[in-house]
């Protein structure tokens, strides 16, 4: 759908890019690191993610959909050899 979107020139924000407060609300709780601090230290960045997807897909000419997704396989990724 978001290929759809980027055809007709509508930007598509990925939900759970935008809704992501949520389940880092929750992560931080099960790690036993959740402060108000912290969950805002957060959610701040989430501006920044959508600005960095944005771009990608500009550059790219690739659906947001599909640019978030890589981001997010990359940090996936990255944990994984840091483990």
């Amino acid at each position: 759908m978001d290929q759809a979107l980027l055809n007709k020139g509508i930007l598509y924000c990925p939900d759970y890019v935008i809704n992501a407060a949520g389940v880092i609300s929750v992560g931080l709780e099960i790690l036993g690191k959740w402060t108000t601090d912290e969950m805002n230290r957060r959610i701040d960045k989430i501006g920044d993610t959508l600005k960095d997807i944005f771009d990608r897909s500009e550059a790219e000419g690739a659906p947001t959909g599909a640019v978030a997704d890589r981001m997010a396989m990359e940090v996936i990724t990255k944990a994984r050899k840091a483990a």
